[in-house]
């Protein structure tokens, strides 16, 4: 029970600055807290303005919940780890997009020489928010589309090698 001394005892509410319950207060608590805050690469995932398909993709590297093969192990899916495409050991996500010889091939041809140290080395959610940040101009697409669609195409060319046994270069 309240302490008489304590005065009237009253409701308030912490989610807004004035202790004051709105249902607009209530559900900013709700998305932030399943947002994980103020996450920045889930914000410029859900701003990204290509297809749905490729936003779903992007949210699937970013929380490493791709099918890739040692997924597929891990759920006994499969018992082969390797990359069908290029027979490195472990496929996961970082190989399918970025260091697979095929997918780096790919990035070799796309990017400016300059760009290519920091594109490699970062790590894959730092890799992921600076591209789809950034806004440069690259055959008169902003870069941001074009990372993410490539995205796509080696991803859908990664499903053909690896559940069809298609030969053919994305």
């Amino acid at each position: 029970p309240p302490l008489a001394s304590r005065g009237v005892d009253s409701l308030t509410w912490r989610g807004a600055s004035t202790d004051e319950f709105y249902i607009s207060s209530a559900y900013g608590n709700i998305t932030q807290e399943c947002v994980g805050g103020n996450d920045l690469l889930f914000e410029r995932i859900r701003c990204w303005p290509g297809p749905e398909r490729v936003r779903l993709l992007l949210w699937k590297i970013d929380a490493n919940a791709l099918l890739t093969n040692d997924i597929r192990r891990a759920r006994h899916m499969t018992t082969d780890v390797s990359c069908m495409r290029c027979g490195d050991d472990v496929e996961s996500v970082d190989p399918v997009f970025r260091t697979c010889a095929i997918s780096r091939a790919i990035w070799y041809l796309l990017l400016p020489g300059s760009k290519h140290w920091d594109f490699f080395c970062m790590d894959t959610k730092h890799w992921l928010l600076s591209n789809l940040n950034d806004k440069a101009l690259f055959a008169g697409r902003e870069w941001c589309l074009i990372f993410a669609v490539t995205l796509d195409i080696l991803w859908q060319y990664r499903n053909r090698v690896t559940f069809q046994g298609s030969s053919s270069q994305p």
